[in-house]
Protein backbone atom coordinates (compact mmCIF):
# COMPACT_ATOMS: atom_id res chain seq x y z
CA UNK A 1 0.00 0.00 0.00
CA UNK A 2 2.77 1.85 0.61
CA UNK A 3 3.63 2.06 -2.45
CA UNK A 4 0.66 3.12 -4.49
CA UNK A 5 0.43 5.92 -1.94
CA UNK A 6 3.80 7.47 -2.75
CA UNK A 7 3.17 7.08 -6.52
CA UNK A 8 -0.02 8.54 -6.27
CA UNK A 9 1.11 11.38 -3.59
CA UNK A 10 3.73 12.44 -6.58
CA UNK A 11 1.13 12.31 -9.15
CA UNK A 12 -1.21 14.36 -7.40
CA UNK A 13 1.19 17.35 -6.39
CA UNK A 14 2.76 17.30 -9.14
CA UNK A 15 0.67 20.27 -10.99
CA UNK A 16 1.31 22.49 -8.13
CA UNK A 17 5.34 22.27 -8.40
CA UNK A 18 6.78 25.67 -9.24
CA UNK A 19 8.44 25.34 -12.95
CA UNK A 20 10.54 28.87 -12.06
CA UNK A 21 14.02 28.35 -10.47
CA UNK A 22 14.23 32.09 -9.26
CA UNK A 23 13.45 32.18 -5.59
CA UNK A 24 10.72 35.05 -5.01
CA UNK A 25 10.56 36.65 -1.94
CA UNK A 26 8.13 35.77 0.74
CA UNK A 27 6.36 38.45 2.96
CA UNK A 28 6.07 37.80 6.76
CA UNK A 29 2.45 36.95 6.42
CA UNK A 30 2.96 34.69 3.59
CA UNK A 31 5.86 33.05 5.54
CA UNK A 32 3.47 32.39 8.44
CA UNK A 33 0.63 30.59 5.73
CA UNK A 34 3.12 28.54 4.87
CA UNK A 35 3.97 27.70 8.53
CA UNK A 36 0.98 27.03 9.49
CA UNK A 37 0.43 24.49 6.34
CA UNK A 38 3.27 22.41 6.63
CA UNK A 39 2.07 21.99 10.50
CA UNK A 40 -1.25 21.41 9.54
CA UNK A 41 -0.47 18.62 6.76
CA UNK A 42 2.38 16.95 9.32
CA UNK A 43 0.34 16.84 12.72
CA UNK A 44 -3.58 16.60 10.93
CA UNK A 45 -2.88 14.45 8.11
CA UNK A 46 0.69 12.58 8.82
CA UNK A 47 2.14 14.51 5.16
CA UNK A 48 5.35 15.49 5.82
CA UNK A 49 6.78 14.80 2.22
CA UNK A 50 5.85 17.61 0.89
CA UNK A 51 8.90 20.08 -0.71
CA UNK A 52 8.97 24.01 0.61
CA UNK A 53 8.08 24.81 -3.19
CA UNK A 54 5.19 22.30 -3.53
CA UNK A 55 3.43 24.33 -0.74
CA UNK A 56 4.16 27.53 -2.04
CA UNK A 57 2.69 26.59 -4.97
CA UNK A 58 -0.82 25.22 -3.09
CA UNK A 59 -0.94 28.76 -1.22
CA UNK A 60 -0.24 30.66 -4.47
CA UNK A 61 -3.06 28.76 -6.47
CA UNK A 62 -5.54 29.44 -3.33
CA UNK A 63 -4.53 33.14 -3.35
CA UNK A 64 -2.70 32.64 -0.13
CA UNK A 65 -5.46 31.84 2.02
CA UNK A 66 -4.69 29.11 4.16
CA UNK A 67 -8.54 27.79 4.72
CA UNK A 68 -8.62 27.39 1.20
CA UNK A 69 -5.19 25.97 0.85
CA UNK A 70 -6.30 23.35 4.09
CA UNK A 71 -9.19 22.06 2.18
CA UNK A 72 -6.94 21.67 -0.90
CA UNK A 73 -4.52 19.90 1.08
CA UNK A 74 -7.69 17.51 2.75
CA UNK A 75 -9.16 16.88 -0.38
CA UNK A 76 -6.31 15.72 -1.75
CA UNK A 77 -5.58 13.13 1.40
CA UNK A 78 -8.90 12.02 1.19
CA UNK A 79 -8.68 11.03 -2.16
CA UNK A 80 -5.33 9.53 -2.27
CA UNK A 81 -6.90 7.34 0.78
CA UNK A 82 -9.94 5.91 -0.96
CA UNK A 83 -12.46 8.54 0.55
CA UNK A 84 -15.65 9.24 -1.69
CA UNK A 85 -18.11 11.84 0.12
CA UNK A 86 -22.26 11.09 -0.43
CA UNK A 87 -23.97 13.33 -2.55
CA UNK A 88 -25.04 16.91 -1.14
CA UNK A 89 -28.73 17.12 0.28
CA UNK A 90 -30.77 19.48 -0.57
CA UNK A 91 -30.94 20.49 3.21
CA UNK A 92 -27.53 20.79 3.41
CA UNK A 93 -26.22 24.45 3.47
CA UNK A 94 -23.40 23.35 1.32
CA UNK A 95 -22.98 25.70 -1.44
CA UNK A 96 -21.70 24.15 -4.74
CA UNK A 97 -19.32 26.25 -6.56
CA UNK A 98 -18.40 23.66 -9.53
CA UNK A 99 -15.44 23.46 -11.98
CA UNK A 100 -13.86 26.27 -14.27
CA UNK A 101 -13.70 25.23 -17.73
CA UNK A 102 -10.06 24.91 -19.12
CA UNK A 103 -9.67 26.86 -22.17
CA UNK A 104 -12.60 26.47 -23.11
CA UNK A 105 -12.89 22.72 -23.98
CA UNK A 106 -13.04 20.57 -20.58
CA UNK A 107 -17.44 21.02 -20.59
CA UNK A 108 -17.79 17.41 -21.66
CA UNK A 109 -15.65 16.74 -19.09
CA UNK A 110 -17.10 18.89 -16.15
CA UNK A 111 -20.94 18.06 -17.03
CA UNK A 112 -20.08 14.17 -17.23
CA UNK A 113 -19.10 13.91 -13.50
CA UNK A 114 -21.79 16.16 -12.91
CA UNK A 115 -24.61 14.33 -14.26
CA UNK A 116 -23.15 10.80 -13.15
CA UNK A 117 -22.14 11.77 -9.26
CA UNK A 118 -23.43 15.33 -7.65
CA UNK A 119 -26.63 13.67 -7.36
CA UNK A 120 -26.39 9.88 -7.52
CA UNK A 121 -24.61 7.33 -6.12
CA UNK A 122 -25.25 4.09 -8.08
CA UNK A 123 -21.64 4.82 -10.03
CA UNK A 124 -19.52 5.28 -6.79
CA UNK A 125 -18.17 1.64 -7.01
CA UNK A 126 -16.46 2.67 -9.85
CA UNK A 127 -14.08 5.27 -7.77
CA UNK A 128 -14.16 2.87 -4.79
CA UNK A 129 -12.71 0.05 -5.79
CA UNK A 130 -9.20 -1.56 -4.85
CA UNK A 131 -6.71 -1.24 -8.00
CA UNK A 132 -3.71 -3.29 -8.04
CA UNK A 133 -0.48 -1.82 -7.94
CA UNK A 134 0.84 -2.94 -11.04
CA UNK A 135 -2.36 -0.65 -12.87
CA UNK A 136 -0.57 2.58 -11.98
CA UNK A 137 -2.07 4.63 -14.65
CA UNK A 138 -5.73 3.47 -13.49
CA UNK A 139 -4.64 3.96 -10.12
CA UNK A 140 -3.97 7.45 -10.83
CA UNK A 141 -6.95 8.00 -12.65
CA UNK A 142 -9.27 6.89 -10.48
CA UNK A 143 -7.87 8.59 -7.66
CA UNK A 144 -8.01 11.62 -9.52
CA UNK A 145 -11.52 11.22 -10.05
CA UNK A 146 -12.26 10.57 -6.36
CA UNK A 147 -10.84 13.95 -5.72
CA UNK A 148 -12.48 15.80 -8.34
CA UNK A 149 -16.20 14.46 -7.26
CA UNK A 150 -15.41 15.07 -3.41
CA UNK A 151 -14.58 18.75 -4.34
CA UNK A 152 -18.18 18.76 -6.20
CA UNK A 153 -20.23 17.54 -3.52
CA UNK A 154 -17.93 18.75 -0.83
CA UNK A 155 -19.00 22.42 -2.51
CA UNK A 156 -15.10 22.95 -2.97
CA UNK A 157 -13.84 24.68 -6.40
CA UNK A 158 -12.07 22.98 -8.74
CA UNK A 159 -9.22 25.15 -10.46
CA UNK A 160 -8.29 24.68 -13.71
CA UNK A 161 -5.15 23.47 -13.60
CA UNK A 162 -6.61 20.41 -11.69
CA UNK A 163 -8.65 19.58 -14.40
CA UNK A 164 -5.57 19.84 -16.19
CA UNK A 165 -4.43 17.04 -14.09
CA UNK A 166 -6.98 15.27 -14.52
CA UNK A 167 -6.94 15.37 -18.53
CA UNK A 168 -3.28 14.11 -18.44
CA UNK A 169 -4.48 11.12 -16.41
CA UNK A 170 -6.96 10.41 -19.12
CA UNK A 171 -4.51 10.60 -21.91
CA UNK A 172 -2.08 8.16 -19.97
CA UNK A 173 -5.21 5.58 -19.90
CA UNK A 174 -5.59 5.86 -23.25
CA UNK A 175 -8.30 8.66 -23.61
CA UNK A 176 -6.83 11.04 -26.76
CA UNK A 177 -8.65 14.11 -25.19
CA UNK A 178 -6.38 16.53 -27.43
CA UNK A 179 -5.10 17.22 -31.25
CA UNK A 180 -2.09 16.07 -32.88
CA UNK A 181 -0.34 19.35 -32.21
CA UNK A 182 -0.96 18.03 -28.53
CA UNK A 183 -3.59 20.67 -27.67
CA UNK A 184 -6.32 19.85 -25.50
CA UNK A 185 -9.71 19.55 -27.04
CA UNK A 186 -13.28 18.83 -26.53
CA UNK A 187 -14.65 15.61 -27.12
CA UNK A 188 -17.86 13.52 -27.37
CA UNK A 189 -19.23 13.01 -23.59
CA UNK A 190 -20.87 9.99 -24.33
CA UNK A 191 -17.23 8.52 -25.94
CA UNK A 192 -15.77 9.51 -22.41
CA UNK A 193 -18.88 8.12 -20.41
CA UNK A 194 -17.69 4.47 -22.40
CA UNK A 195 -14.29 5.03 -21.84
CA UNK A 196 -15.16 5.67 -18.16
CA UNK A 197 -16.99 3.02 -17.31
CA UNK A 198 -15.13 0.46 -19.59
CA UNK A 199 -11.55 1.36 -17.74
CA UNK A 200 -13.39 0.75 -14.26
CA UNK A 201 -15.67 -2.29 -15.20
CA UNK A 202 -19.59 -1.24 -15.01
CA UNK A 203 -21.30 -3.89 -15.49
CA UNK A 204 -23.51 -4.61 -18.34
CA UNK A 205 -27.09 -4.11 -19.08
CA UNK A 206 -28.28 -7.24 -21.01
CA UNK A 207 -30.75 -7.24 -23.86
CA UNK A 208 -32.71 -10.07 -24.92
CA UNK A 209 -32.67 -10.04 -29.06
CA UNK A 210 -35.59 -12.25 -30.28
CA UNK A 211 -36.18 -12.97 -34.34
CA UNK A 212 -39.28 -13.95 -35.99
CA UNK A 213 -39.47 -15.00 -39.64
CA UNK A 214 -40.92 -17.84 -41.43
CA UNK A 215 -38.23 -19.98 -41.71
CA UNK A 216 -36.50 -22.54 -39.41
CA UNK A 217 -35.66 -21.74 -36.10
CA UNK A 218 -31.98 -20.83 -35.20
CA UNK A 219 -30.42 -20.62 -32.04
CA UNK A 220 -28.95 -16.92 -32.95
CA UNK A 221 -33.05 -16.26 -33.09
CA UNK A 222 -32.96 -15.92 -29.61
CA UNK A 223 -29.70 -14.51 -28.00
CA UNK A 224 -28.67 -11.80 -25.33
CA UNK A 225 -26.66 -8.56 -26.18
CA UNK A 226 -24.84 -6.73 -23.47
CA UNK A 227 -24.15 -2.84 -23.25
CA UNK A 228 -23.68 -0.07 -21.40
CA UNK A 229 -25.40 2.59 -22.83
CA UNK A 230 -28.82 2.76 -25.18
CA UNK A 231 -28.40 4.58 -28.14
CA UNK A 232 -31.44 5.90 -30.04
CA UNK A 233 -31.58 7.44 -33.50
CA UNK A 234 -33.30 10.95 -33.80
CA UNK A 235 -35.57 11.80 -36.59
CA UNK A 236 -34.63 14.52 -38.93
CA UNK A 237 -38.23 15.51 -40.45
CA UNK A 238 -40.77 15.83 -37.07
CA UNK A 239 -40.77 15.94 -33.45
CA UNK A 240 -41.04 13.52 -31.23
CA UNK A 241 -41.48 11.73 -28.07
CA UNK A 242 -39.11 9.85 -26.47
CA UNK A 243 -41.63 7.15 -25.23
CA UNK A 244 -42.11 6.42 -29.29
CA UNK A 245 -38.67 6.65 -29.90
CA UNK A 246 -37.98 3.71 -27.28
CA UNK A 247 -40.65 1.47 -29.40
CA UNK A 248 -38.98 2.03 -32.86
CA UNK A 249 -35.81 0.95 -30.87
CA UNK A 250 -37.33 -2.22 -29.10
CA UNK A 251 -39.93 -3.12 -31.68
CA UNK A 252 -39.75 -1.42 -34.74
CA UNK A 253 -36.65 -3.06 -36.76
CA UNK A 254 -36.71 -5.28 -39.73
CA UNK A 255 -33.13 -7.28 -40.35
CA UNK A 256 -32.85 -7.90 -43.87
CA UNK A 257 -30.39 -10.40 -45.65
CA UNK A 258 -30.67 -12.87 -42.72
CA UNK A 259 -29.13 -16.58 -43.56
CA UNK A 260 -32.08 -19.31 -42.38
CA UNK A 261 -32.98 -22.34 -43.63
CA UNK A 262 -36.53 -22.61 -45.19
CA UNK A 263 -38.50 -25.43 -46.37
CA UNK A 264 -40.76 -26.20 -48.94
CA UNK A 265 -44.17 -25.69 -47.06
CA UNK A 266 -42.48 -22.39 -45.56
CA UNK A 267 -41.34 -20.54 -48.92
CA UNK A 268 -44.97 -18.92 -49.67
CA UNK A 269 -45.30 -18.03 -46.07
CA UNK A 270 -41.86 -16.31 -46.13
CA UNK A 271 -42.58 -14.42 -48.74
CA UNK A 272 -45.86 -13.26 -47.70
CA UNK A 273 -44.03 -12.03 -44.57
CA UNK A 274 -41.78 -10.52 -46.52
CA UNK A 275 -44.16 -8.39 -49.02
CA UNK A 276 -46.14 -7.29 -45.26
CA UNK A 277 -42.76 -6.41 -44.21
CA UNK A 278 -42.04 -3.98 -47.17
CA UNK A 279 -45.81 -2.29 -46.49
CA UNK A 280 -45.01 -1.28 -43.24
CA UNK A 281 -43.23 2.16 -43.52
CA UNK A 282 -45.72 3.91 -41.14
CA UNK A 283 -43.95 5.52 -38.04
CA UNK A 284 -47.23 6.24 -36.31
CA UNK A 285 -48.11 5.72 -32.28
CA UNK A 286 -50.70 3.35 -34.00
CA UNK A 287 -48.15 1.20 -35.79
CA UNK A 288 -45.53 0.76 -33.20
CA UNK A 289 -48.30 0.02 -30.26
CA UNK A 290 -49.73 -2.24 -33.07
CA UNK A 291 -46.35 -4.36 -33.34
CA UNK A 292 -46.35 -4.48 -29.14
CA UNK A 293 -49.62 -5.60 -29.19
CA UNK A 294 -48.99 -8.24 -32.03
CA UNK A 295 -45.46 -9.41 -30.30
CA UNK A 296 -47.23 -9.99 -26.51
CA UNK A 297 -50.83 -11.01 -28.06
CA UNK A 298 -49.64 -13.97 -31.02
CA UNK A 299 -46.40 -14.16 -30.66
CA UNK A 300 -44.98 -16.84 -28.18
CA UNK A 301 -41.99 -16.71 -25.80
CA UNK A 302 -40.28 -20.02 -26.59
CA UNK A 303 -37.05 -21.01 -26.77
CA UNK A 304 -36.10 -22.31 -30.08
CA UNK A 305 -36.83 -25.60 -28.98
CA UNK A 306 -40.13 -24.61 -28.38
CA UNK A 307 -39.47 -24.78 -24.84
CA UNK A 308 -40.86 -21.82 -22.62
CA UNK A 309 -37.94 -19.49 -21.88
CA UNK A 310 -37.34 -18.01 -18.65
CA UNK A 311 -34.38 -15.90 -17.80
CA UNK A 312 -33.15 -15.17 -14.56
CA UNK A 313 -29.74 -12.84 -13.00
CA UNK A 314 -26.91 -15.35 -13.72
CA UNK A 315 -28.09 -17.79 -16.48
CA UNK A 316 -26.83 -14.91 -19.33
CA UNK A 317 -24.19 -17.39 -21.98
CA UNK A 318 -22.69 -16.73 -24.88
CA UNK A 319 -24.05 -18.86 -27.66
CA UNK A 320 -22.11 -19.68 -30.85
CA UNK A 321 -25.02 -19.73 -33.64
CA UNK A 322 -25.15 -23.40 -35.64
CA UNK A 323 -24.81 -22.29 -39.39
CA UNK A 324 -26.67 -24.95 -41.61
CA UNK A 325 -26.05 -25.63 -44.90
CA UNK A 326 -29.06 -24.99 -47.29
CA UNK A 327 -30.11 -21.81 -46.32
CA UNK A 328 -31.26 -18.81 -48.08
CA UNK A 329 -31.85 -14.59 -47.09
CA UNK A 330 -35.10 -14.03 -45.47
CA UNK A 331 -36.30 -10.90 -43.98
CA UNK A 332 -36.87 -10.80 -39.77
CA UNK A 333 -38.83 -8.89 -37.38
CA UNK A 334 -36.16 -8.07 -34.46
CA UNK A 335 -37.95 -7.06 -30.94
CA UNK A 336 -35.00 -5.94 -28.06
CA UNK A 337 -36.45 -6.23 -24.56
CA UNK A 338 -34.42 -5.11 -21.59
CA UNK A 339 -33.50 -8.03 -18.76
CA UNK A 340 -33.53 -5.83 -15.20
CA UNK A 341 -30.67 -6.70 -13.60
CA UNK A 342 -26.61 -6.23 -14.16
CA UNK A 343 -24.49 -8.76 -15.51
CA UNK A 344 -20.82 -9.52 -14.99
CA UNK A 345 -20.50 -10.79 -18.06
CA UNK A 346 -21.27 -9.77 -21.63
CA UNK A 347 -22.14 -12.12 -24.59
CA UNK A 348 -18.40 -12.60 -26.11
CA UNK A 349 -18.21 -14.38 -22.69
CA UNK A 350 -15.57 -11.63 -21.05
CA UNK A 351 -16.16 -11.89 -16.73
CA UNK A 352 -15.88 -8.38 -14.71
CA UNK A 353 -13.93 -9.33 -12.30
CA UNK A 354 -13.37 -6.46 -10.38
CA UNK A 355 -17.24 -5.13 -9.23
CA UNK A 356 -19.60 -7.23 -6.78
CA UNK A 357 -23.73 -7.85 -6.67
CA UNK A 358 -23.66 -5.86 -3.68
CA UNK A 359 -21.34 -2.77 -5.21
CA UNK A 360 -24.47 -2.64 -8.41
CA UNK A 361 -27.50 -3.72 -6.91
CA UNK A 362 -30.34 -3.91 -9.18
CA UNK A 363 -32.58 -1.45 -7.34
CA UNK A 364 -29.74 1.02 -8.36
CA UNK A 365 -29.77 -0.37 -12.24
CA UNK A 366 -29.45 2.81 -14.49
CA UNK A 367 -30.18 3.21 -17.95
CA UNK A 368 -27.93 5.43 -19.60
CA UNK A 369 -29.30 7.38 -22.83
CA UNK A 370 -27.75 8.84 -25.56
CA UNK A 371 -29.64 10.98 -28.50
CA UNK A 372 -27.65 10.79 -31.32
CA UNK A 373 -28.85 14.60 -32.60
CA UNK A 374 -25.86 14.57 -34.79
CA UNK A 375 -25.18 13.55 -38.47
CA UNK A 376 -22.25 13.64 -40.22
CA UNK A 377 -21.45 15.02 -44.12
CA UNK A 378 -19.52 13.58 -46.67
CA UNK A 379 -16.82 15.87 -45.62
CA UNK A 380 -16.36 14.78 -42.26
CA UNK A 381 -18.25 17.45 -40.69
CA UNK A 382 -21.41 17.20 -38.61
CA UNK A 383 -24.30 18.90 -38.08
CA UNK A 384 -26.99 18.92 -35.59
CA UNK A 385 -30.49 17.92 -36.22
CA UNK A 386 -32.37 20.20 -34.78
CA UNK A 387 -35.76 17.66 -34.11
CA UNK A 388 -37.44 18.36 -30.52
CA UNK A 389 -38.09 15.40 -28.40
CA UNK A 390 -40.11 15.42 -25.71
CA UNK A 391 -38.41 14.40 -22.38
CA UNK A 392 -40.47 13.05 -19.67
CA UNK A 393 -39.68 13.02 -15.84
CA UNK A 394 -40.76 9.34 -15.62
CA UNK A 395 -41.77 6.67 -18.22
CA UNK A 396 -43.66 3.51 -17.75
CA UNK A 397 -41.61 0.80 -19.01
CA UNK A 398 -42.62 -2.64 -18.26
CA UNK A 399 -43.57 -2.89 -21.96
CA UNK A 400 -39.76 -2.36 -22.91
CA UNK A 401 -38.82 -5.51 -20.29
CA UNK A 402 -38.48 -9.07 -20.61
CA UNK A 403 -42.12 -10.57 -19.29
CA UNK A 404 -40.31 -13.76 -18.55
CA UNK A 405 -37.54 -12.77 -16.07
CA UNK A 406 -38.52 -13.40 -12.02
CA UNK A 407 -40.52 -9.96 -11.38
CA UNK A 408 -41.35 -9.06 -7.34
CA UNK A 409 -44.63 -9.38 -5.76
CA UNK A 410 -45.57 -6.76 -3.84
CA UNK A 411 -46.72 -7.95 -0.30
CA UNK A 412 -49.11 -5.54 -0.24
CA UNK A 413 -51.60 -5.95 -2.67
CA UNK A 414 -49.99 -9.56 -4.38
CA UNK A 415 -49.28 -7.28 -7.89
CA UNK A 416 -46.26 -7.44 -9.96
CA UNK A 417 -44.32 -4.37 -9.75
CA UNK A 418 -43.98 -1.81 -11.86
CA UNK A 419 -40.98 -0.80 -13.69
CA UNK A 420 -40.47 3.04 -14.31
CA UNK A 421 -37.93 4.99 -15.55
CA UNK A 422 -37.12 8.24 -13.61
CA UNK A 423 -35.22 10.79 -15.04
CA UNK A 424 -32.02 11.81 -12.49
CA UNK A 425 -29.68 13.96 -14.82
CA UNK A 426 -29.16 15.30 -18.11
CA UNK A 427 -26.53 16.00 -20.12
CA UNK A 428 -27.32 19.14 -22.93
CA UNK A 429 -24.91 19.93 -25.70
CA UNK A 430 -25.36 23.50 -27.37
CA UNK A 431 -23.87 23.64 -31.04
CA UNK A 432 -23.35 21.99 -34.26
CA UNK A 433 -20.49 19.31 -33.63
CA UNK A 434 -19.98 16.85 -30.48
CA UNK A 435 -16.45 18.57 -30.83
CA UNK A 436 -17.77 22.09 -30.09
CA UNK A 437 -20.35 24.36 -28.63
CA UNK A 438 -21.21 24.09 -25.24
CA UNK A 439 -21.97 21.02 -22.70
CA UNK A 440 -24.35 22.02 -19.68
CA UNK A 441 -26.24 19.73 -17.38
CA UNK A 442 -28.64 19.36 -14.77
CA UNK A 443 -29.26 16.77 -12.00
CA UNK A 444 -31.93 15.98 -9.36
CA UNK A 445 -31.03 16.48 -5.88
CA UNK A 446 -30.22 13.72 -3.78
CA UNK A 447 -32.95 12.94 -1.48
CA UNK A 448 -35.64 13.34 -4.04
CA UNK A 449 -38.91 10.95 -3.51
CA UNK A 450 -38.00 7.42 -3.28
CA UNK A 451 -33.91 8.99 -2.89
CA UNK A 452 -32.09 6.44 -5.34
CA UNK A 453 -29.13 6.47 -3.37
CA UNK A 454 -30.57 5.41 -0.16
CA UNK A 455 -29.13 2.05 0.85
CA UNK A 456 -32.14 0.25 1.77
CA UNK A 457 -32.57 -3.10 0.79
CA UNK A 458 -35.56 -4.18 2.49
CA UNK A 459 -38.42 -5.46 -0.21
CA UNK A 460 -40.64 -3.25 0.60
CA UNK A 461 -40.41 0.54 1.51
CA UNK A 462 -43.24 2.77 2.08
CA UNK A 463 -42.98 6.51 1.61
CA UNK A 464 -44.93 8.95 3.01
CA UNK A 465 -43.51 11.97 2.77
CA UNK A 466 -45.62 15.28 3.73
CA UNK A 467 -47.03 17.34 0.59
CA UNK A 468 -44.21 20.07 1.54
CA UNK A 469 -41.51 17.47 1.23
CA UNK A 470 -42.64 16.20 -2.11
CA UNK A 471 -43.32 19.67 -3.41
CA UNK A 472 -39.32 20.85 -2.72
CA UNK A 473 -37.61 17.60 -3.41
CA UNK A 474 -39.98 17.27 -7.14
CA UNK A 475 -38.94 20.76 -7.59
CA UNK A 476 -35.34 21.10 -6.78
CA UNK A 477 -32.85 21.06 -9.51
CA UNK A 478 -29.18 21.56 -9.62
CA UNK A 479 -27.85 23.07 -13.11
CA UNK A 480 -24.18 23.04 -13.90
CA UNK A 481 -22.93 25.85 -16.83
CA UNK A 482 -19.02 25.98 -16.16
CA UNK A 483 -18.83 29.53 -18.38
CA UNK A 484 -20.51 30.84 -16.21
CA UNK A 485 -17.82 33.01 -13.69
CA UNK A 486 -20.76 34.45 -11.42
CA UNK A 487 -22.44 30.96 -10.19
CA UNK A 488 -21.23 27.84 -12.29
CA UNK A 489 -23.85 25.65 -10.20
CA UNK A 490 -27.39 27.20 -9.33
CA UNK A 491 -30.05 25.34 -7.57
CA UNK A 492 -33.65 25.51 -9.53
CA UNK A 493 -36.78 25.41 -7.13
CA UNK A 494 -40.74 25.83 -8.63
CA UNK A 495 -39.74 26.29 -12.14
CA UNK A 496 -41.92 24.61 -14.71
CA UNK A 497 -41.17 25.04 -18.48
CA UNK A 498 -37.77 25.59 -18.65
CA UNK A 499 -36.03 23.30 -18.49
CA UNK A 500 -38.28 20.72 -20.43
CA UNK A 501 -37.64 22.96 -23.15
CA UNK A 502 -34.49 22.83 -23.39
CA UNK A 503 -34.25 19.04 -22.91
CA UNK A 504 -36.22 18.64 -25.94
CA UNK A 505 -33.82 21.28 -27.91
CA UNK A 506 -30.47 19.78 -26.71
CA UNK A 507 -30.62 16.74 -24.30
CA UNK A 508 -27.88 15.01 -25.65
CA UNK A 509 -27.02 12.09 -22.87
CA UNK A 510 -30.02 11.25 -19.91
CA UNK A 511 -29.65 9.05 -17.12
CA UNK A 512 -32.71 7.26 -16.26
CA UNK A 513 -32.91 5.06 -12.99
CA UNK A 514 -35.17 1.84 -13.46
CA UNK A 515 -37.38 1.64 -9.96
CA UNK A 516 -39.74 -1.28 -9.76
CA UNK A 517 -42.76 0.46 -7.81
CA UNK A 518 -46.42 -0.89 -6.72
CA UNK A 519 -49.13 2.10 -6.71
CA UNK A 520 -51.78 -0.14 -5.29
CA UNK A 521 -54.59 0.84 -6.04
CA UNK A 522 -53.54 4.05 -7.51
CA UNK A 523 -52.54 4.11 -10.86
CA UNK A 524 -48.79 5.44 -12.09
CA UNK A 525 -49.29 9.63 -13.65
CA UNK A 526 -48.94 9.91 -17.24
CA UNK A 527 -47.80 12.42 -19.36
CA UNK A 528 -49.76 13.20 -22.29
CA UNK A 529 -50.65 16.30 -24.82
CA UNK A 530 -52.72 17.70 -22.32
CA UNK A 531 -50.23 17.67 -18.95
CA UNK A 532 -47.51 19.12 -21.94
CA UNK A 533 -49.67 21.86 -23.03
CA UNK A 534 -50.57 22.98 -19.18
CA UNK A 535 -47.60 24.45 -18.25
CA UNK A 536 -44.27 23.56 -19.69
CA UNK A 537 -44.88 25.64 -22.99
CA UNK A 538 -43.64 22.66 -24.86
CA UNK A 539 -47.01 21.74 -27.01
CA UNK A 540 -46.01 17.81 -28.78
CA UNK A 541 -48.07 16.20 -31.15
CA UNK A 542 -47.89 13.48 -34.30
CA UNK A 543 -46.48 16.09 -36.83
CA UNK A 544 -45.18 18.66 -35.06
CA UNK A 545 -43.25 20.70 -32.13
CA UNK A 546 -43.28 23.89 -31.04
CA UNK A 547 -42.07 26.08 -28.00
CA UNK A 548 -43.94 28.95 -26.68
CA UNK A 549 -42.46 32.58 -27.05
CA UNK A 550 -42.93 33.55 -22.93
CA UNK A 551 -40.40 30.46 -22.47
CA UNK A 552 -36.95 31.83 -22.66
CA UNK A 553 -35.21 30.28 -19.69
CA UNK A 554 -35.44 26.37 -19.48
CA UNK A 555 -36.92 23.68 -16.49
CA UNK A 556 -37.62 20.03 -15.68
CA UNK A 557 -41.18 19.42 -15.17
CA UNK A 558 -40.76 17.90 -11.89
CA UNK A 559 -44.68 17.82 -10.90
CA UNK A 560 -45.25 15.85 -7.85
CA UNK A 561 -46.58 12.00 -7.85
CA UNK A 562 -48.60 10.38 -5.24
CA UNK A 563 -47.43 8.31 -2.52
CA UNK A 564 -46.07 5.19 -3.26
CA UNK A 565 -44.60 1.73 -2.88
CA UNK A 566 -40.87 0.74 -3.59
CA UNK A 567 -40.57 -2.23 -4.28
CA UNK A 568 -36.99 -3.62 -4.92
CA UNK A 569 -35.84 -7.69 -6.02
CA UNK A 570 -32.97 -9.32 -4.37
CA UNK A 571 -31.56 -12.68 -6.38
Amino acid sequence: MGKKRSLIKSFLFSHHRRSSTNEVKLTVEQNSALASLARYAQQQLSISSLSHSTLTAILESSAWDTHVAINELEDYHEANNGLLFPPPRIDSDTILLGSENDGNTSCYIDSLLFAMFIGLSSFDPLLTYDIPDEFESQQRLQTLLRFFVNKFRRGHLIKAEAIRCLRKALQVSNWRGCDEDGEWTQEDVGELFMFITETFELPYLPFQIRLFHGAERDTDDDRVMTDRILSISVPEDHSAKLENLLLDHFYDNIITGLKRQVGKDRSSLQQQKKNERKQSTSKSVYNREKKKEEYDDNISCTSSDGDELSITKGEIEHDEGIRKEGQIEVTAWQVLELLPFYSGMNEQGNAIETQTPQSFPDWHLMLPIVLNRYRYDQRGNSHKINTLIDIPPQIEFNRFVNRNTDYPICGTCGRRVECVMRLQSAVCHKGNSVHAGHYIAYAKSSNSINDNNSNNNSNITNHQENDNDNEICNNSLSYLDDLDPTKRIRTIIGQHGTVRAELARDAYMLFYELVKLCNHDRTTPSYNNSDIKGSQGVVFDETGVTISKDVEHLTLDTRATPPITRVTNHN
